[in-house]
């Protein structure tokens, strides 16, 4: 039987697209029939995870490090250069190794990634950036989910709820803090009520700090609710909203699971056009994208157009279904681990 390390950081009751992305690629691997060894280094001691890394590394001929910050992996390129003769994958989730990448410092820290086997980015932007600064090994996989899409049955459901509208119900689906632009979303619900629009707000996401959770809690009133963390049902939830609010603003954001799992849900999504998400959310298409320049303002723009041009809105969800198909995490997956195939 084949196998792989997989070197990750896996939390209990952590629930963000590293983890979803992380679960998605182990699934897969174990289901193309692969032993899949996990390194969890997050529960380890600096001295013991060093001790352990090297033991089993040694170990396996495959190795995938999928990463969820830069200590993590700056410590593993360095690793890997006493490894030679072992084949090395880089899976990159979020954005923030190209922020990395473009830094002098941290690009000599990673120098050691032009010998990997792959480094696997699910942006294009960010191929051309590692590109750019000599990386020959670099390949696009797009951003993937697991998670089930509605069914056609479903999708014509939703259509059907959509045509007999009297109230637009909006929501937010992401972890919840404040670079997400949890609270500008906030601001403008509140004052399009004040303007007597039959607006909704429900929100959905992990809060993982309780300065947050406390804030959020004074946002909260009949046209804004918290309703927890969507799970397994996530896709036929969000298939019953008008739009999918994402004004983030995040230093880290990379290729949002929250986009992908709005359209997978035929849920068109007004974000913010900030990182990569130009590369998912397409203007007049799939959604709209917000200038980050007085974001709220623009924010408030946005949804009201939306709100006045619902035939709009209704094509998009059209747009959202059928393109939602190249997100599936069993294609996406297939052609990396493919590429793990033949240098195995």
């Amino acid at each position: 039987m084949k196998n792989i390390l997989i070197i990750c950081h896996l939390k209990e009751n952590r629930f963000d697209g590293q983890q979803s992305k992380t679960n998605d690629v182990i699934f897969s691997f174990r289901k193309r029939g692969y032993d899949v060894d996990i390194l969890n280094y997050g529960r380890c001691s600096s001295f013991t995870l060093i001790f352990k890394s090297l033991k089993r590394i040694r170990a396996h001929r495959n190795i995938l490090m999928l990463p969820g910050g830069k200590k993590a992996l700056f410590l593993y390129a360095f690793l890997s250069r006493f490894f030679k003769n072992k084949n090395f994958y880089y899976l990159a989730v979020g954005g923030w190794v190209t922020d990395l990448i473009q830094s002098k410092s941290s690009r000599r820290k990673l120098k050691p990634l032009k010998k990997f086997k792959s480094i696997v980015l699910q942006n294009k932007q960010s191929v051309e950036i590692f590109s750019k600064y000599g990386f020959t090994n670099v390949c696009f996989v797009p951003t993937f989910s697991s998670k089930p899409q509605i069914t056609d049955e479903e999708f014509r459901k939703s259509l059907i709820n959509f045509d007999n509208i009297n109230q637009y119900r909006f929501c937010f689906f992401a972890r919840i803090e404040e670079t997400k632009g949890i609270f500008e979303a906030c601001n403008v619900i509140k004052r399009l009520a004040k303007e007597n629009y039959n607006v909704k707000l429900d929100i959905y996401g992990q809060i993982q700090k309780e300065e947050v959770k406390s804030k959020l809690a004074n946002y909260l009133d009949e046209n804004i609710r918290y309703l927890g963390i969507l799970h397994d049902d996530s896709i036929k939830t969000l298939s019953t909203y008008y739009c999918m609010l994402f004004p983030t603003y995040y230093k880290g954001e990379g290729m949002a699971h929250s986009i992908i799992e709005s359209f997978m849900a035929g849920l068109p999504v007004i974000a913010s056009d900030w990182k990569f998400n130009s590369e998912l959310v397409k203007e007049n298409e799939n959604g709209f994208l917000v200038n980050l320049d007085n974001l709220e303002n623009n924010l408030y723009d946005k949804i009201l157009y939306s709100i006045k041009h619902s035939e709009i809105v209704k094509k998009m969800r059209f747009t959202c279904f059928e393109t939602s198909k190249k997100y599936n995490s069993e294609s996406v997956l297939k052609t990396f681990i493919d590429i793990v195939d033949k240098y195995y």
